[in-house]
């Protein structure tokens, strides 16, 4: 399922306050947790949005928001919860992150610490959102009681200590080299770390508030101000979405997505065998991206076996690329744009009575049913039909739908993704390979070729090992090659 937004709580009671406020709740498994996904009904539109319990510390929410970014693939992702007042704050203010502080980084010297630290900065452009939000003061009537906390901009610390006394080294660490503090937490700075490869393709946001003042924690924590801060977070991080016009958002493509419609544009069984020439649709933009990727794509080919390790190995070291190279990034994901807008322009749908009027390709009912035969001229009223309409097709709804839809047995395709890719985390690529020959053979002919092909390798290798017919740096060589096949058809599912 696909989620809009997904917040981070990394305890138990931010998480209980912050799933208050949807809807429709399903417990989902994300990135080995369980997470709880429902709908929160917004001005501009019904927001689908999964609220995950990461843990506390940088270490380990950054693991889980890699994981749930990669997994998910969300527009935004905000990290709600509490946090320790530094510096004008008092208890249940909102404190909204303008950068994260990762204050244990730095260098010791014969005179003592001196602050180095890591600076991570959060959507500048949710940030002004969100002090449009403070400055109305609407959000103050989503809070159980009449309480009218104020909201502040700025810096928050972030370490792996909890930190209990301002006469700690830590506290002193952040008077005299991150002064510009308000707030102190566990988990910022590696939030923060975790989504630099997705600079602007997910958009991120850190909203606490203040449930100590690091004195006396112990006490405010029992007399209910962590709920209550968790409460005031929770309330302005859905204010900020009941208010969000998430269409006005220049929503980037990630490199992953930059990779797969660069390789899909290209036609490998075309490219000769020197490797000199390549056809391409001739325009432009297709000229200037192959002449982009060109060394990547003959590096490859030097290598590469077949049609389909070429594909995964080409868009594995393009995403490679792309993390080193932010240049060539805006660059392809500048060419693509367009092509991709007029792809989804293509596509009009009218409803009128009980008719639809198509342009552009479209596909009835469940995509996991397939139907081979396809007819641009007449209305095929079978459940699952895949149409590629030239021109206009008129379908009669009440036609269609009483047609009876056959059942349907396949897993849930991200399911199946996710645990294919545990297999190949866990070097289980035969176990991998049968599986995707299965599911492919159901689900998508083109693929369950390619994985043929690659269980043919698979084989192979295993035969010349077994025969001690290659060393072991080269088969590790073709095991990394196959093992980036694989990857390339899990992406492709």
């Amino acid at each position: 399922m696909k989620f809009d937004i997904v917040l981070l709580t990394p305890v138990e009671v931010e998480y209980k306050a912050v799933c208050a406020y949807l809807k429709d709740i399903i417990t989902y498994s994300v990135a080995n947790r369980n997470c709880k996904g429902g709908t929160f009904q917004g001005t501009s539109r019904n927001y689908k949005v999964l609220v995950c319990q990461t843990g506390s510390k940088n270490t380990t929410i950054a693991l889980a928001a890699q994981k749930i970014a990669d997994e998910i693939n969300p527009s935004f992702i905000f990290v709600v919860g509490i946090a320790g007042g530094v510096k004008d704050v008092q208890l249940g203010d909102i404190v909204i992150g303008t950068k994260a502080y990762d204050y244990e980084t730095g260098k010791i010297t014969p005179e003592g610490f001196v602050g180095r630290p890591n600076t991570y900065r959060f959507d500048e452009e949710l940030i002004e959102e969100a002090k449009e939000i403070a400055e109305k003061a609407i959000w103050i009537t989503r809070l159980e009681k009449a309480t009218h906390p104020k909201v502040y901009f700025g810096p928050i610390a972030s370490g792996n200590k909890v930190i209990a006394d301002t006469n700690s080294e830590v506290y002193k660490i952040l008077k005299t080299h991150l002064n510009d503090s308000l707030a102190l937490e566990m988990e910022a700075a590696g939030f923060g770390e975790a989504m630099r490869p997705y600079h602007r393709s997910i958009r991120i946001m850190n909203i606490r508030s203040i449930s100590d003042l690091l004195n006396n924690k112990h006490e405010s924590d029992a007399g209910g101000s962590q709920e209550t801060a968790a409460q005031h977070a929770a309330a302005f991080a859905f204010e900020l979405l009941a208010t969000l016009n998430f269409d006005k958002y220049n929503l980037q493509m990630d490199n992953k997505a930059i990779a797969k419609e660069v390789v899909n544009l290209l036609n490998l069984s075309q490219l000769g065998e020197t490797g000199k020439e390549f056809k391409m649709p001739a325009t432009e933009t297709t000229n200037a991206i192959w002449a982009k990727i060109k060394a990547i794509v003959l590096e490859e080919k030097e290598v590469a076996e077949d049609e389909a390790e070429l594909k995964g190995a080409i868009k594995s070291s393009l995403i490679k690329q792309l993390k080193k190279d932010s240049s060539l990034k805006t660059t392809l994901e500048e060419l693509l744009k367009p092509m991709l807008e007029k792809k989804e322009s293509n596509t009009g749908i009218h409803i009128e009575n009980s008719n639809i009027n198509v342009g552009g390709n479209f596909q009835l009912g469940d995509s996991n049913v397939t139907n081979n035969t396809t007819n641009n001229n007449t209305t095929n009223n079978n459940i699952g039909q895949q149409f590629n309409v030239q021109g206009d097709l008129t379908i009669n709804v009440e036609q269609v739908m009483s047609t009876p839809s056959p059942q349907v047995v396949n897993k849930p395709r991200n399911a199946f993704k996710t645990e294919m890719r545990m297999l190949v985390a866990a070097n289980n690529f035969k176990s991998a390979i049968e599986k995707l020959i299965k599911y492919t053979q159901e689900n998508d002919g083109q693929l369950h070729n390619h994985a043929i092909m690659v269980s043919g390798q698979w084989n192979n290798l295993q035969r010349q090992i077994n025969m001690q017919l290659i060393a072991q740096q080269d088969a590790g060589v073709s095991q990394a090659r196959i093992q980036q096949s694989i990857l390339y058809i899990i992406d492709e599912l």
